[in-house]
């Protein structure tokens, strides 16, 4: 193998393990809201993500005007962590390779939610009270916005 070749394949190698940014939670506005649209305040709202590590978590309330806003979370990851991490999703029992994007609302007993807005994954756990999105599989880039609405269950 020549010096050329052997010079490139070490500089591609290194490459693989420099850290480049990866956006992995999106910038979000949550708008929590009462059947007429009246805002929630102070109505608890969750962020979660993870790329290959722990799920990390972060909590916010609505203000005054239902809303509860996200910035987008960057970390860094090199190549190599990058493809490892999908290989080994890939290989999980779950066999999904997004990076996970979550959100979530409570509600108290007796109430339900409805959910509006451009998701891959939406659901409504009423045994649990709480309403969830899940991002994973949306652009990174770009900013969304997802309304809740939170209405007493009808028998």
């Amino acid at each position: 193998m020549s010096k050329l070749k052997l010079v490139v394949l070490a500089i591609v190698a290194l490459l693989m393990f420099v850290p480049f940014p990866v956006v992995v939670a999106r910038s979000c506005e949550i708008l929590v809201v009462d059947t007429v649209g009246r805002p929630r305040p102070d109505a608890e709202v969750r962020r979660g993500w993870d790329y290959g590590s722990p799920e990390a978590m972060e909590g916010k309330h609505t203000g005054p005007d239902g809303l509860a806003r996200f910035d987008s979370r960057v970390e860094r990851h090199s190549l190599f962590g990058r493809l490892w991490v999908n290989v080994a999703s890939v290989v999980a029992v779950h066999g999904d390779t997004h990076i996970d994007d979550e959100y979530s609302v409570g509600f108290p007993d007796g109430y339900t939610a409805d959910i509006d807005g451009v998701a891959r994954f939406k659901w409504v756990d009423e045994p649990g009270h709480f309403a969830k999105i899940d991002l994973g599989g949306l652009p990174r880039s770009g900013h969304y916005r997802f309304k809740f609405t939170i209405r007493e269950k009808t028998p």
